[in-house]
């Protein structure tokens, strides 16, 4: 495929704006039709284009109040106990690895300030 055309492009953006879009709104804005809505979809998912839609948890939605981004640089070694351990917490949400400076980045939900900072030493344990 090498570098998507101007079509798929405007695909990727408008996903990038909500992608919650679908195949239909999509070509009506494009002017094309929905198989072929599809098919670039397909195609650009099957080269690596696009890997995953994105996922945003609404803090609120968890009866919870606050949500907090944690940075983890965990040693190579250790990643995949450090996650299995993360992942016991039921204050952990989502955990991701990465590449670059932080291999580990997790999501956590708390109900107020005073759950956040009891939890805080816990997790000083684990890095």
């Amino acid at each position: 495929m090498g570098f998507p055309d101007e079509k798929n492009l405007k695909i990727i953006s408008l996903l990038e704006k909500d992608f919650r879009m679908s195949i239909a709104e999509i070509a009506r804005f494009l002017s094309i039709s929905h198989n072929a809505v599809k098919y670039r979809l397909n195609k650009l998912y099957k080269e690596g284009v696009i890997s995953s839609y994105p996922c945003f948890l609404n803090a609120e939605k968890f009866g919870k109040r606050i949500q907090v981004i944690f940075l983890f640089d965990f040693p190579s070694e250790s990643l995949n106990d450090a996650i299995v351990r993360l992942s016991g917490y039921d204050e952990i949400a989502k955990i991701f690895r990465t590449s670059g400076l932080y291999p580990v980045v997790a999501v956590g939900l708390f109900e107020s300030k005073e759950e956040l900072s009891s939890f805080i030493p816990v997790l000083s344990k684990q890095s």
